[in-house]
């Protein structure tokens, strides 16, 4: 199956809309261009492409990746945290024994 470069498909298909988690790990490996949770990253030349669980987007561009991330960013429920501080809140809430 070829990469896809459409980002709201490949994210409907490969991120689970109710896991923090995977919003995170998807961000920070998109941004660091790294392979992050179940995130594989890999570059060819200017192009990032990421494989999900069920499929991989092919960001071709810089700007393609920078507006991908944009995208993901607006995935977090609090757009005025940063990601690390949004993290924490996430995890520190879904924790009842904390």
């Amino acid at each position: 199956m070829s990469p896809t470069t459409n980002f709201h498909l490949w994210l409907r298909e490969n991120v689970i809309t109710d896991n923090f988690e995977d919003y995170y790990c998807l961000y920070e490996a998109v941004s660091s261009r790294e392979t992050v949770g179940d995130f594989e990253v890999s570059i060819k030349d200017e192009m990032t492409f990421i494989k999900g669980a069920t499929s991989t987007l092919c960001l071709a561009t810089e700007n393609a990746r920078l507006a991908f991330l944009r995208e993901v960013e607006n995935l977090k429920d609090d757009k005025d945290m940063d990601w690390d501080s949004w993290i924490g809140y996430k995890r520190n809430m879904s924790n009842p024994n904390a």
